[in-house]
């Protein structure tokens, strides 16, 4: 099974809890712009995936795409490098805190829970409109993915 959709709006990374103190007991709490950003990401799937949802015991890849828009005083030489991935976003948010907030929204929507996604790929470049491509496959057993890995071999290897 393979499932992919699009979020329109700028990639933004998964913030940390908060907590405060009230009579003594700690609560802690998701931030409102990470609650709202999650939500926007299930109603995203729901719309254009529509109810599809991975077995409970697939075992799944994550790729994600995420794409900044360019600043507006950038000149046009540096925008063509950014368009053509010659100069990549080395800005926040974070690869991982974007498939975070990613994850954590599809869990019980996309697939049970996000322990089963078992690799992923997060890209992060430049782009005319921002957005965030999101796709997630079902990983056949049948016909291992070769993984780079797979490339370095654990072998001793041999001198010449």
């Amino acid at each position: 099974m393979r499932v992919a959709f699009v979020v329109p709006y700028e990639p933004m990374g998964k913030e940390r809890p908060r907590a405060y103190s009230c009579y003594g007991h700690t609560q802690v709490y998701t931030p409102y712009k990470t609650r709202e950003y999650e939500e926007m990401i299930k109603t995203i799937y729901s719309l254009q995936v529509g109810h599809k949802r991975f077995p409970d015991d697939a075992e799944i890849l994550l790729e994600v795409i995420a794409c900044f828009a360019i600043p507006k005083s950038t000149s046009k030489t540096k925008r063509e490098l950014m368009l053509n991935g010659g100069i990549l976003p080395r800005k926040k948010p974070d690869y991982d805190n974007i498939a975070k907030i990613i994850t954590d929204a599809l869990n019980g929507v996309a697939y049970k829970d996000d322990s089963q996604i078992v690799w992923a790929d997060i890209r992060k470049k430049y782009a005319k409109n921002p957005c965030v491509y999101v796709t997630l496959t079902s990983i056949n057993r049948s016909a291992p993915i070769r993984r780079p890995v797979e490339l370095f071999s654990t072998e001793k290897r041999e001198t010449t």
